[in-house]
């Protein structure tokens, strides 16, 4: 009984102690510090500032009418953009007839919820970017 009952103990400490390395390799990790300092920094700021903040337009000279972005497309899970595949992304716009405005670079840390993408369905563009 007492073997048995040291055995049991013994794999369960080495149960725990891969716990406890799997959990410390996770803690450690930069995509998990810069989340979490997200969602704390997100947290104050709704406390700070509970109401949206106002829209301001600015007046423009300029005659041509400035593109208004209609639908933006949201990172699901937060981490690194590591690679965008330009080719892809412009024959998805180009057989969808849309203009898209690319919000975040190569490298950068993206939370989640946070636009990668903007997305604007403008009738005539085709014509003026060929």
């Amino acid at each position: 009984m007492t073997v048995m009952g040291a055995i049991l103990l013994v794999i369960l400490c080495v149960a725990l102690l891969l716990f406890f390395i799997h959990h410390i390799s996770r803690a450690i990790s930069v995509n998990h510090i810069v989340e979490r300092i997200a969602a704390e920094t997100e947290a104050v700021v709704d406390e700070v500032m509970p109401e949206r903040r106002r829209d301001v337009h600015l007046e423009t000279s300029d005659t041509t009418k400035p593109t208004i972005w209609e639908t933006t497309v949201l990172n699901d899970v937060s981490g690194y953009i590591r690679f965008v595949d330009l080719k892809q992304l412009l024959s998805l716009a180009t057989s969808h007839h849309v203009k898209v405005l690319a919000v975040r670079r190569v490298g950068q840390f993206v939370p989640a919820g946070t636009p990668l993408l903007m997305v604007n369905k403008e009738h005539n563009w085709l014509r003026r970017y060929r």
